[in-house]
């Protein structure tokens, strides 16, 4: 072929988009080439041009066209999230009313590994090599496909989640970007939070999927959604979510005294400090509901569970808080007369053991 790429681009392939003869300059290359080997050149340039040039839309049939379906699927999410057109969600409503786009997504690479296992040959030859790869490098595996339309799958199931489920009913649009699971570590595990903080006996089967399929780091996820549920005065789903992910081994005994830990920090702060009984008495490590009581301001009682086990670091600690606190001077006489005794006691066992 004598045209060259840069004029078959700007003078056949843009134009025909714009007026609409795309499907006929299409039939006419098949024409020329059955096969549409000797078109690559002219087809890889184009897809690169439309994506630089930020013509998705045009991209996206030209995808078609030459069934590189891995990357109509990856322009279908784009549509999704609306970073084509620079308008991306500002709340889930917008995510939702894009869903098509996910299906297409699916249909798209679900075509493809029916052409995988029929072993089609335009497939393997042409469709690898389209937008900014090289003709020599490998297609996609397989199990990459998978994985990314496992990805879908799971956005689509959180759709329908939040469809189910009425939020989007009561929904506020937010100025920070709407978390998914096509985005980093850090938004997927956000995302996980969202649907818990909706309902955590609705949500935690799918929240835990997205942490088990994506390895989010579960304590912490869990820890934030407790936080936040504390904030929001919802401490009956606090247990509700512990006592479940405890069951299903989601959390070991340290890691839930230190979500305790922090939920009872947040209650305290409100000044609800009854509501944090619950808490402190789940707590089982010695110093951390040493702490525990110590934030609800019950020296007291944080006390007498330090001198059980002569711990005199805490035994300070508590005193070192006495001293800040207003109406404290018994408590302070009493660390103070204890923390003596055990020094006196420590200096003797020193004194008549043989060095």
């Amino acid at each position: 072929m004598k045209c060259p790429v840069d004029v078959f681009i700007s003078c056949l392939l843009v134009p025909s988009f714009q007026d609409g003869y795309f499907d006929t300059l299409c039939e006419n290359m098949r024409l020329n080439d059955a096969t549409l080997r000797s078109w690559l050149p002219f087809l890889t340039e184009a897809c690169k041009h439309l994506s630089k040039h930020n013509l998705y839309h045009c991209l996206y049939e030209l995808q078609l066209y030459i069934k590189d379906y891995y990357r109509a699927a990856l322009t279908c999410v784009r549509f999704y999230l609306g970073t084509t057109a620079g308008q991306p969600a500002t709340c889930f409503k917008d995510l939702y009313r894009r869903i098509k786009y996910l299906q297409l997504a699916n249909q798209h690479l679900d075509n493809l590994l029916k052409e995988r296992h029929s072993r089609s040959s335009f497939v393997s030859h042409v469709g690898s090599s389209f937008l900014n790869e090289d003709s020599n490098k490998q297609q996609e595996p397989t199990s990459e496909i998978k994985r990314y339309s496992n990805t879908i799958n799971l956005q689509l199931s959180v759709m329908d989640y939040l469809f189910d489920s009425k939020y989007l009913l009561r929904e506020e649009r937010c100025e920070e970007k709407v978390p998914t699971l096509f985005g980093n570590g850090k938004e997927r595990a956000e995302l996980a939070i969202k649907l818990l903080v909706i309902s955590v006996e609705d949500s935690l089967p799918l929240a835990s999927r997205i942490i088990q399929d994506f390895k989010l780091p579960s304590s912490a996820i869990f820890g934030r959604t407790c936080k936040r549920l504390a904030a929001n005065l919802q401490n009956d789903e606090i247990l509700t979510l512990l006592r479940n992910i405890e069951q299903n081994g989601m959390l070991t005994s340290k890691e839930k005294d230190e979500i305790l830990l922090v939920v009872i920090k947040v209650i305290a702060r409100t000044g609800q400090i009854k509501n944090a009984n619950p808490f402190i008495k789940l707590v089982k490590t010695d110093t951390t509901k040493i702490t525990a009581l110590m934030v609800c301001g019950r020296l007291r009682e944080a006390y007498l569970e330090a001198v059980k086990k002569e711990r005199a670091t805490e035994i300070q600690r508590i005193l070192d808080k006495a001293k800040q606190m207003a109406n404290q001077k018994s408590m302070v006489d009493i660390c103070e007369k204890w923390l003596k005794g055990y020094y006196e006691k420590q200096s003797r066992i020193n004194a008549t053991t043989p060095s």
